[in-house]
């Protein structure tokens, strides 16, 4: 038995899934990490070795990456019944603060990889010096920005129908935190769409597996800032948090980037893309 999987950066983690619960099973990943969508060779490479798996896994990426949609739309057409959905995990409730940030629609390099502040960018758009910038992450400007609700509201997203009837929301505690980032799943939130998965196709499976390795726990994780795990009700942080640093990284690659032109940036997202216009009015609110 054949499997395809198409994804994400998340498409990997499925695949180690999938493999612990039924290891009979080839599983064959195909991202579009780095794939060009006018390389059409690539993409007719990926949509051949896709439709030639007994099952395709397709995740849902058209919702947040709209110019997959066509291949997207052309496999599920030409699987004849053998594609399943499964979701794009996005959770911004341990890392509220972090965020995107794109220039003429290119992602910017931040401290921790690709991701951003969302208080120290809007700190450094509103000009505030590295030393003002680091004394606002603190409890009051977070529960004044919205950090505090964030948990609550990333549920919602996780029982929305975004989730193509995935339940990712038993077992999972705000204590115990699952994400590595707002949009890198721990390997237990993959173990559990694959669990689901191949229950909806109908496939043997194991009753119970050892957790596999996690693939992204290599990648970058941003830190669980004290408050707000303090206000999750986490005992202590696993990670360790450098504010300083983060701070520190992040007005040096804007200066490179961006030099004096502080407002030629696209902000936020995948979740949470109201975060820097938040922490920017807080800012002329409550500091300048």
């Amino acid at each position: 038995m054949k499997i395809g999987v198409f994804g994400n950066c998340q498409a990997e983690g499925l695949a180690v899934s999938i493999r612990a619960w039924a290891p009979e099973a080839e599983v064959v990943v195909k991202s579009v990490i780095g794939l060009r969508l006018d390389d059409e060779a690539a993409l007719a490479t990926m949509r051949r070795d896709l439709l030639a798996c007994d099952h395709v896994l397709m995740q849902t990426l058209e919702a947040r990456r709209p110019q997959f949609q066509p291949f997207i739309d052309n496999v599920l057409g030409a699987a004849d019944g053998r594609a399943l959905r499964w979701p794009v995990v996005i959770f911004n409730g341990f890392h509220p603060d972090s965020v995107y940030v794109t220039r003429e629609g290119a992602l910017i390099d931040g401290p921790l990889d690709q991701y951003h502040s969302a208080l120290a960018v809007a700190a450094w758009q509103e000009g505030l010096d590295p030393v003002r910038a680091l004394a606002l992450f603190n409890a009051y400007a977070y529960a004044c920005i919205g950090y505090f609700d964030a948990y609550a509201a990333s549920l919602d997203y996780f029982r929305s129908p975004a989730l193509v009837g995935y339940d990712l929301t038993d077992g999972i505690s705000p204590t115990r935190p699952f994400m590595h980032t707002i949009n890198h799943p721990k390997i237990e939130i993959s173990v559990e769409i694959a669990r689901q998965a191949l229950d909806r196709l109908g496939l043997a499976r194991r009753s119970e597996i050892d957790t596999p390795a996690d693939p992204l726990a290599s990648g970058a994780v941003w830190p669980l800032y004290p408050e707000i795990a303090e206000r999750l009700g986490i005992p202590s942080a696993s990670e360790t948090t450098d504010l300083a640093a983060i701070v520190a990284a992040e007005y040096r690659l804007l200066n490179i980037t961006q030099g004096a032109n502080r407002e030629a940036l696209d902000v936020g997202g995948p979740v949470g893309a109201s975060a820097i216009a938040r922490a920017r009015a807080f800012i002329r609110a409550e500091v300048i």
